[in-house]
């Protein structure tokens, strides 16, 4: 939401860019500026518009367009619909997933909201305080999550026959607050199955039967 410069028109970022990057003239770099905003979405009407003037769904197109700017192989996005609402938020994943394929890019999405990833990417790597404790494909970790953490994660997820007003519980809050052990397994803590061996041995990532990679003793 703030990664534009607010002095500069929407345009102008995407202009400068490809002009310092290659040997085109001014009017060539504004026209694939142009091309690339009317790709995902931003018209010539508000091309020069500055940030203030864009709404929130306007300006993730812009720093989308920016970071395709150059053609690049590997896309990070890093929480992009964090701010958005959920209608706008749908667009701007459709907007990637389509630029994604047809450009044959490759893309890493870093989220805190695991729905969103369903359809968007083809592998998942589940991160609990700065490591990856569990890793596969999108279809085998929705269906059946193997982590305790990655089962805690999708078991919070609201169902259209739940309540969306539910309040946590204070055994539930005590859980998540819970603090991350610093010898054995750092999810002991808060772990409902955690054994003695947990403890005292920090689990390692290995490959399970079915392929996927998966750091606990429940397993190893």
């Amino acid at each position: 939401m703030n990664s534009l410069n607010p002095v500069k028109r929407a345009a102008d970022h995407i202009t400068e860019v490809i002009k310092v990057h290659s040997k085109l003239s001014s009017k060539e770099s504004r026209d694939n500026a142009l091309r690339l905003l009317s790709e995902v979405g931003i018209e010539k009407d508000h091309a020069d518009d500055y940030p203030h003037e864009l709404s929130g769904g306007m300006r993730q197109r812009v720093v989308i367009a920016l970071a395709l700017a150059l053609s690049p192989k590997l896309v990070i996005a890093d929480e992009p619909t964090s701010a958005l609402d959920v209608v706008v938020q749908k667009q701007i994943l459709a907007l990637l997933k389509r630029e994604i394929s047809q450009r044959g890019l490759s893309l890493i999405f870093i989220t805190h909201d695991l729905p969103i990833l369903s359809g968007l990417v083809e592998h998942i790597a589940v991160m609990f305080a700065g490591e990856i404790v569990e890793q596969g494909k999108s279809a085998n970790i929705f269906s059946n999550p193997l982590h305790p953490y990655t089962e805690a994660l999708l078991s919070s997820l609201l169902t259209l026959d739940e309540k969306s007003t539910h309040t946590p519980s204070m055994a539930e809050l005590r859980e998540t607050n819970r603090p991350i052990a610093s010898v054995g397994c750092k999810y002991q803590n808060r772990c409902k199955y955690a054994f003695e061996r947990c403890k005292t041995e920090r689990p390692l990532l290995k490959e399970t039967e079915d392929g996927r990679l998966v750091a606990c003793h429940k397993y190893n």
